[in-house]
């Protein structure tokens, strides 16, 4: 098994302009951290939460990447592009007046449990090849749609032609998709022209730090244990640390007050006095390493 001293998660404020993974190679040169990922990809021109993982948290990141995710997010009217956003190139336009109860009307129908398609330029794959790859050559990738959930969909202003939305969704949601299909449906057409992710589950932007923050060592690492909050906490005894470092099949007895828990199915976390030391799963009434 593995041990997470030293290690574990930061929040990052990212600014626009540079990708995903430019901004982690830039993170690994500021902490000389070879091993580190992170939960969520932003495009490059959308700014705010990525979660971090350096060492060997990032083995944590399956277990935070499904989280839903919160946004404020403005839709450009009047303008389609075929990036579904502001840095691609005009496809359809509409020059009349843009009516926000009209739009308003629509709203409801993207929420809850929908029916979505990416965006063609987008990282999807489609018969072993990246959407975006096809799209450059040149021909519209064959994306199928999947089920997604809008949460909730806030307007938050409309000073014409852009409307700004507070939008919390399922993980895997394009927010480029509903600013397009919204678009379409009203016939006014439009385009995201400026997004900003606000959380992750659990994870806010309030507690994040930028770049330069983090150059001027400006931060702070959430522990492993912390930043699994919403997994419930199993604590071993001191006896039975080792067991769960080496991987040994998993006995009950191993933990604290383990008569007095209710098991449900599902991941826990492991530790001693608030140290992680492993997830686990619960499954059919047997504990496996998860």
């Amino acid at each position: 098994m593995y041990s997470f001293d030293n290690e574990g998660i930061i929040l990052l404020d990212k600014s626009s302009g540079i990708t995903s993974f430019q901004a982690v190679y830039r993170l690994k040169k500021i902490l000389k951290i070879k091993k580190i990922g992170h939960s969520g990809t932003l495009d490059s021109n959308a700014t705010g939460l990525l979660i971090i993982a350096i060492g060997k948290a990032t083995k944590l990141l399956k277990h935070i990447i499904g989280q839903p995710k919160k946004y404020i997010a403005e839709f450009y009217f009047g303008i389609q592009t075929n990036t579904d956003d502001v840095l691609g190139t005009v496809i359809k336009k509409y020059k009349g007046k843009i009516d926000l109860e009209k739009i308003k009307k629509f709203l409801p129908e993207f929420t809850g449990k929908i029916k979505q398609i990416p965006p063609d330029f987008s990282a999807v794959h489609v018969n072993g090849k990246r959407a975006y790859k096809i799209a450059i050559g040149g021909e519209k990738p064959d994306i199928k749609a999947k089920e997604i959930e809008i949460k909730n969909i806030n307007l938050i202003s409309f000073i014409s032609p852009i409307l700004k939305l507070e939008i919390e969704c399922s993980s895997g949601t394009y927010i480029r998709s509903i600013a397009r299909d919204i678009g379409i449906k009203t016939e006014y057409y439009a385009h995201l022209c400026s997004l900003r992710r606000l959380s992750i589950g659990n994870f806010s932007i309030n507690n994040a730090s930028t770049l330069t923050d983090i150059e001027s060592g400006k931060f702070n690492i959430i522990t492993p244990y912390e930043s699994l909050d919403d997994l419930p906490s199993l604590e071993v005894q001191k006896e039975f640390i080792d067991y769960i470092k080496n991987g040994r099949q998993i006995n009950n007895n191993w933990f604290k007050d383990i008569n007095n828990i209710n098991l449900n199915n599902g991941y826990y976390k492991v530790h001693f006095e608030k140290k992680l030391l492993a997830v686990i799963k619960f499954d059919n009434e047997k504990f496996l390493y998860g």
